[in-house]
């Protein structure tokens, strides 16, 4: 973790900004151009998923877990990059960077066997040999052309190579830097103490949940952790604005008339009391999390993360209608 250069605090880890002052977030680290060499093994359906889950076309992907090895090539930052190389290890494969030259794309051919295919194949050969065994004319040469064509279907010229979008992978494996722009705007604003340390407890609650799910790449391949992640980010977001708002309305008291003013108080002290279970629920998000990475993302575990997040939305709710109250 590294400390702000203004007043010394630590920086919230992941985005790089201080939640202690105004000091504006660091600028996230620049991403480089990487190979890596990828030899399949292990659960490769799970391997085969996680590069669908990054951006890689599903039929490509399916052909290269087949081979050997093969090459993913694309731009990250140093975070992550360590996340998808642990990411792949964890699939059983083995992932290692690497500098080689490549010239030009390597090629091999492999076949793509599966049900259809087979089924034709056998379907072939049972006539051929029923129209031999019968002494049928023509029909045994015809299932062996048949036969030879739909063998010829089978075989794929898959390419060793595997580019994936820069700006996709980083969505899925790093938090987004605007993230830290849009919060620090926020507190840059807030002079209002209690809106500032709710903003500072449910940020840090946001973001370690986020970076708990994310850690085992348990979003990557479960539909309900994929939809509490885009849960996550919009109620930080949201989290963001309404304490942004409870801080105008703490400006805007100190102009108002006394019977205004008595009123924003109560409506701003009500918006505030919403949000404040927010935090709370993000501790226990944070265990749920830990115990489903410890548990390999088992999909009984999923009732307490994704209850709590609907307990955050309801939370979230009654204060937007507070906020819709203020704006009368």
């Amino acid at each position: 973790m590294s400390t702000c250069d203004v007043c010394g605090a630590t920086r919230l880890p992941h985005l790089e900004l201080c939640l202690a002052c105004d000091a504006p977030p660091m600028p996230p680290p620049p991403r480089r151009e990487r190979r890596f060499e990828i030899k399949p093994a292990g659960d490769l359906a799970r391997l085969a998923g996680l590069f669908v889950a990054l951006g890689a076309p599903r039929e490509l992907i399916a052909s290269q877990v087949v081979l050997d090895r093969f090459d993913v090539v694309t731009s990250l930052s140093p975070v992550a990059e360590a996340r998808l190389q642990a990411l792949v290890v964890s699939t059983g494969a083995a992932c290692a960077p690497t500098d080689r030259f490549v010239p030009f794309v390597e090629h091999r051919a492999t076949w793509v066997l599966h049900r259809a295919g087979i089924a034709k194949v056998a379907t072939v050969v049972i006539v051929g040999g029923a129209a031999a065994f019968l002494g049928v004319p023509w029909v045994p040469l015809a299932a062996v052309v048949a036969g030879g064509a739909t063998v010829v279907s089978l075989l794929r010229i898959v390419p060793r190579e595997l580019r994936l979008a820069p700006d996709l992978v980083s969505a899925r494996l790093e938090l987004d830097p605007g993230l830290g722009s849009e919060i620090h705007a926020a507190r840059r604003d807030l002079r209002e103490p209690r809106a500032t340390a709710l903003l500072r407890e449910a940020v840090s609650g946001f973001v370690e949940a986020l970076v708990r799910l994310r850690a085992s790449g348990a979003h990557l391949h479960l539909p309900e952790l994929a939809r509490a992640d885009r849960q996550l980010l919009e109620h930080l977001r949201r989290t963001v604005a309404v304490c942004g708002s409870a801080g105008r309305v703490a400006t805007a008291i100190t102009a108002a008339p006394p019977e205004r003013a008595a009123e924003l108080e109560r409506s701003r002290a009500a918006l505030l009391e919403e949000l404040e279970d927010v935090p709370r629920h993000l501790a226990s998000l944070v265990a749920s999390f830990a115990l489903i990475e410890s548990a390999e993302a088992r999909r009984e575990l999923l009732a307490g993360p994704l209850g709590t997040l609907a307990e955050i939305q309801h939370d979230l709710e009654a204060a937007a209608e507070v906020e819709r109250l203020l704006e009368r």
